[in-house]
């Protein structure tokens, strides 16, 4: 299935606003720190679940630490495409959910489901 993740901001169901996150950035010009504000999206999420660290990574053997790694890097590079369109197979859609459900609360996880399992993300191959 391929998801487009051009449009995968999160929000907060209470205020009704988007989930942002604060992100430290070097000034090249100026070598100064900027603080920048930017959307939490389903790309960012599934990112950060394929690599950071879990409550079960002790449990996980090598070879799906780095299947995890190997998606991590597919999830980055399409952060960084123009069209945001990635391909995932049923079975990386699932550890994405189960992953997320483990690291974060039910705003998150919820919306993440919701994304992944409305047909308005994917594209018809």
């Amino acid at each position: 299935m391929k998801f487009d993740f051009s449009n995968s901001s999160l929000k907060d169901l209470i205020t009704d606003r988007p989930l942002v996150e604060s992100v430290v950035k070097i000034n090249p010009q100026t070598l100064q720190e900027e603080t920048e504000t930017i959307p939490i999206t389903v790309l960012a999420v599934a990112t950060v679940c394929m690599l950071r660290a879990t409550p079960d990574d002790g449990k996980l053997g090598m070879t799906e630490k780095i299947r995890r790694y190997k998606l991590g890097q597919r999830l980055i590079a399409c952060a960084n495409s123009e069209d945001k369109i990635l391909e995932l197979d049923s079975d990386e859609v699932s550890l994405i959910k189960v992953t997320a459900g483990v690291m974060f609360g039910s705003m998150i996880i919820g919306q993440v489901v919701d994304f992944f399992e409305s047909a308005s993300n994917t594209i018809a191959v």
